[in-house]
């Protein structure tokens, strides 16, 4: 674990809280935009995607919080 922790020091003077900040804002913005394209294409069958949304979104969001090895 010692390894996982200096790795993840010397990534965030790199900018990896940045990264964290940036994938969680555009997954938000694809989810928030998902809706639409789905019912947008001719595939009607992606449509019963649409309420799956918003128990797949918590989840991902979850594992983004993790990219920099700190919570929150």
């Amino acid at each position: 674990m010692e390894t996982k922790k200096n790795i993840s020091e010397i990534l965030k003077k790199h900018g990896l809280d940045i990264a964290e900040n940036a994938v969680g804002s555009t997954v938000a913005g694809i989810f928030d935009a998902l809706p639409e394209i789905l019912l947008a294409t001719e595939n009607k069958y992606d449509d019963m995607l649409i309420p799956l949304l918003g128990l797949i979104r918590p989840q991902i969001m979850m594992l983004v919080d993790k990219i920099d090895g700190v919570e929150g």
